[in-house]
Parts: structure tokens; C-alpha cells; sequence
């Protein structure tokens, strides 16, 4: 039977990629707005896994190398990932605030 193998492990042969990936991740982040840019921080301090970026830069390595669309198309999916999960939490507010 075969081992396990972890996320890390998955990760290891796109260290390099996942690298460039979080470089240009951290400056599509930024904003002039200090309350968006407090938010953002925070946003990207406490990422999940980065799974979808890996499964872009995976499939650009399957027909050739990543280029660096690879990587803005990476942070574009995780930013609207994140987007998504912010508008979730501001409507869950919202009900609750309505509750009270």
C-alpha cells in the first residue's frame, strides 16, 4: 500500500515557482487605502494552503514552463477566492446583526 504523501511533499519541486507566485501575490495586495491595506494584510497573513496557485502553476509546468501570466492568473484565482470568502463573511455578519 502506498505512503501518504502531504501537501509539502506535493509542494517541494515548485518551490521556486510558488516563490515568484507569492512575490507577485504580496504586490497585487497592496493598496494606498490604510483600512484596505490593514485588511489585505491580514488576508494575506492568514492564507489557507495556496492550493489553487500550486494547480495553475502544475498545469503550466504540464505544457512547457510558467511564465509570469502563469502568476498573475495564480493571484488573480486566489484574489477572487479571497474576495468570495470576504463577501461570505460580511453577509454572515450582516444576518446576525440583523438577528440582534
Amino acid at each position: 500500500m502506498p505512503k501518504d504523501i502531504s501537501l509539502k511533499q506535493i509542494r517541494m519541486p515548485f518551490e521556486t515557482e510558488i516563490r515568484e507566485y507569492e512575490r507577485i501575490f504580496k504586490i497585487s495586495m497592496t493598496s494606498n487605502v490604510k483600512l484596505v491595506d490593514t485588511i489585505v494584510k491580514y488576508v494575506v497573513k492568514h492564507r489557507g494552503k495556496g492550493l489553487r496557485p500550486l494547480l495553475v502553476i502544475m498545469a503550466a509546468k504540464l505544457v512547457g514552463k510558467p511564465v509570469e501570466n502563469t502568476y498573475i492568473i495564480a493571484s488573480t484565482i486566489e484574489l477572487l477566492h479571497t474576495a468570495s470568502l470576504v463577501h461570505e463573511t460580511i453577509l454572515k455578519l450582516f444576518q446576525i446583526k440583523r438577528l440582534l
